[in-house]
């Protein structure tokens, strides 16, 4: 007589509650894989539109400070007045700046 044992086959309860647990295992990694790949793309897509923002604001602020330097430039010469125009302009973007700042400050209190 062989000795049949229901631990030793696949099949009876505990073979069931083997299977489901190898299929449960199974369906965590995927959905762990699953998790870590869209993990992945989504820091993928904010970095490339970070660096995107980054570079977007460098080329906008070297073109800023080449618009003010030269308009500066330009009210200086015809003032007659070295460093005028760099104190108008300075003053404009300072007052600029404070209304901006108020103008945030106001919404955010809302």
């Amino acid at each position: 007589m062989s000795g049949s044992d229901d631990n030793s086959t696949d099949g009876g309860l505990l073979g069931s509650l083997r299977r489901a647990l190898e299929h449960a295992e199974g369906a965590v990694r995927c959905y762990l894989a699953i998790l870590a790949a869209e993990a992945r793309r989504l820091v993928r897509l904010s970095m490339r539109e970070a660096v995107w923002l980054a570079a977007l604001l460098g080329v906008g602020l070297i073109g800023l400070t080449l618009l003010a330097f030269g308009l500066a430039t330009f009210i200086g010469s015809h003032l007659d007045v070295p460093g005028a125009g760099f104190m108008i302009v300075g003053g404009v973007m300072v007052a600029a700046f404070l209304v901006i700042m108020f103008v945030v400050k106001a919404r955010e209190e809302r």
